[in-house]
């Protein structure tokens, strides 16, 4: 077997297009465009912990004031707050929340979840297009098996 420009060309651009299937993939699945939306643009606030939630993963439910209108959420203990363990149903907590949309908002920094969101992204881009190109290696679907 002899491999050609053409080929190898052909097989450069399949894994591209793995490369942005699996990217666009990971970017909705993981909802990235919210976290790096709020990592960029959040503003810092103060709200309360209304609710622990052990059996739900560990969530806590936090509820914040703004402009007399009272948004709430759902998010994890810890980073820039306390952990769950150490927080009851009233304490204050940090509330980063979208300014332009309020409703969205998160609980402690929006940046470090913003990395671990890019740090899944690229994860599930090259997990998925290795795998996908090693998959089509194997049942010899890739153009330099063409004749």
């Amino acid at each position: 077997m002899f491999l050609t420009f053409r080929t190898l060309v052909l097989t450069v651009l399949i894994y591209v297009v793995l490369l942005g299937a699996f990217g666009l993939l990971g970017v909705k699945l993981l909802n990235w465009s919210k976290y790096h939306h709020l990592a960029e643009s959040a503003v810092r606030t103060v709200g309360h912990v209304t609710a622990k939630e052990p059996e739900n993963h560990r969530a806590i439910r936090y509820s914040f004031k703004l402009h007399d209108l009272s948004f709430h959420g759902i998010g994890r203990a810890g980073g820039e707050n306390p952990a769950f363990d150490e927080l009851q149903v009233g304490s204050e907590v940090v509330i980063y929340y979208d300014p332009q949309n309020p409703e969205s908002s998160f609980l402690g920094d929006p940046r470090e979840q913003a990395a671990d969101m890019t740090t899944g992204v690229l994860f599930i881009t090259l997990l998925g297009s290795i795998g996908s190109m090693i998959t089509l290696y194997i049942k010899k679907w890739l153009p330099i098996f063409r004749k």
